[in-house]
């Protein structure tokens, strides 16, 4: 159910426009003049809101104003919320992985593990995959023998030597 209800969801013309960081991060750099504007992730948000909020009220010119509002504040506490379970994951892994890899060269921090955790789930379908071939019988399995490898010091070249040394 969460999963069809997230795919809708991303699907909408108006989600897609906000779901993509770096192109928002590219039309506000583009005119705006270099150290006009920052970014934050929203995982530093939660875990620690009131650096952060400093942070923001720092580099719009009010660092210690006073705030009427708790640093931990979310507007949409209580509201439906994606149980974010393997199958919803991949599924925005499939839809932003573009994006996620984008995030991770651009603004590297928190993106960086976005993309790992990406790359580690592309990773563990590939290899189910694999297996899932390999036990319908549609695959023989790879077997990878170790070879000894040597390299020659005048140029650097690697020569693979098999097991007799040839």
């Amino acid at each position: 159910a969460d999963v069809q209800r997230v795919a809708a969801i991303v699907a909408r013309p108006e989600h897609t426009e906000r779901s993509y960081p770096t192109r928002t991060w590219d039309k506000w750099s583009a005119a705006v003049p270099n150290g006009g504007i920052r970014y934050w992730f929203l995982e530093d948000i939660a875990y620690d809101p009131v650096r952060i909020r400093d942070e923001i009220m720092a580099f719009v010119g009010l660092p210690g104003a006073a705030v009427g509002i708790a640093p931990d504040y979310n507007r949409k506490k209580g509201q439906w919320h994606a149980d974010m379970r393997a199958e919803v994951r991949l599924l925005l892994y499939e839809q932003f992985a573009d994006e996620i890899r984008r995030a991770a060269e651009l603004f590297g921090g928190r993106a960086v593990a976005w993309r790992n955790e990406l790359d580690a789930a592309v990773s563990a379908l590939e290899t189910a995959a694999l297996l899932r071939l390999e036990v319908q019988g549609l695959l023989q399995p790879v077997r990878f023998a170790r070879r000894p490898v040597e390299r020659q010091q005048a140029t650097n070249d690697i020569h693979v030597v098999d097991e007799k040394g040839l």
